[in-house]
């Protein structure tokens, strides 16, 4: 992968994230952007009561969605199945 597939490709997975911590505010809720490498999740969003409601996973494309979907890494998975409801992807 070249150096502007990457820088491409970072900017898609940035505009993902801060749409996403804007459409949490906009519900009222209080958004953290985790550290880059944290494995499981991109975001803590907290309730009104500063409780964690939901762990988000995001992933963006910058193609129309298709048929393959997106993966999850292991910790990602194992993230979603201890967090059940409370894990947004």
């Amino acid at each position: 992968m070249d150096a502007a597939e990457i820088h491409r490709r970072d900017k898609v997975g940035r505009e993902g994230v801060d749409a996403v911590l804007e459409l949490e505010k906009q519900a009222g809720r209080h958004p953290t952007e985790m550290d880059h490498f944290h494995e499981g999740y991109d975001i803590e969003s907290q309730n009104a009561a500063g409780e964690i409601e939901r762990y988000i996973e995001v992933k963006s494309i910058s193609a129309t969605w298709g048929q393959s979907g997106v993966t999850l890494s292991q910790p990602q998975f194992k993230a979603a199945q201890d967090l059940k409801d409370r894990y947004w992807l």
